[in-house]
């Protein structure tokens, strides 16, 4: 009887590690699937992980370290990839992984001379055909890859419709509208007369909507719905 449920066991573990889609490589160590992006900006290949149900990757041990290494060096030898990493100003020198993942600064290993500078303003991270890390300006080009759970599917995102003025975001299904105020009040005064309230940025790809659509503001500064709370945090 041990011996049947020993290898019960095994077969369950093959059957997990190989449960990807088409496109996607397995890693049993880690229970997730990769897939190599096309190159873009950091925050397009963020967005086209997002829509497969990804981010792009976090580096949680040596395993998947050398993993990710081994998948740059198959599909694109000698050249760069975004993962998902990105300097946090308020830490100086800490990464946020996309994924929520916690930090482990042994998985970190910047490469020899690009020590990580907030001031340069280069906040994405970037891993080397080396295999170590480098900050990046997040407009340059590169493949990305993305990482999600095994038996992770597609969500279903739709552009909500909008009324005329109003702009959709399929990453909240939420509407929104830039309007010419002056003061933070009468802002929220404005749009909670429209059935709406000031913006919130909760998820990364939802700020990136904000800025662009910020841009219209030309260069005036913008109001969202926060404030600075108690304890000097936003809230």
């Amino acid at each position: 009887m041990f011996t049947q449920f020993s290898i019960t066991l095994l077969l369950a573990g093959i059957v997990v590690a190989e449960d990807c889609e088409a496109g996607w490589t397995p890693y049993k160590v880690m229970n997730s699937c990769y897939k190599m992006v096309n190159g873009q900006t950091f925050w397009d290949a963020e967005a086209e992980c997002a829509l497969e149900g990804a981010h792009l990757t976090s580096l949680m041990n040596d395993e998947e370290n050398q993993f990710i290494e081994g998948m740059m060096a198959e599909k694109i030898p000698g050249h760069n990839a975004w993962i998902g990493g990105l300097l946090m100003t308020r830490e100086k020198t800490q990464i946020h992984w996309m994924d929520g993942t916690p930090v482990d600064p042994e998985n970190v290993i910047w490469n020899k001379g690009n020590k990580p500078d907030i001031t340069e303003r280069r906040f994405c991270i970037r891993k080397t055909s080396n295999g170590s890390l480098e900050q990046e300006f997040c407009d340059e080009l590169y493949k990305g890859i993305c990482k999600r759970p095994v038996g992770q599917v597609a969500p279903k995102l739709e552009t909500p419709t909008c009324e005329e003025g109003w702009e959709g975001s399929k990453w909240t299904g939420s509407c929104y509208k830039l309007t010419p105020v002056s003061k933070s009040g009468a802002a929220r005064e404005t749009c909670l007369g429209w059935g709406a309230d000031l913006a919130s940025a909760l998820t990364f790809l939802e700020k990136e909507f904000i800025l662009e659509k910020a841009k219209g503001a030309k260069n005036e500064d913008t109001w969202l719905g926060a404030k600075r709370g108690a304890n000097n945090d936003f809230e």
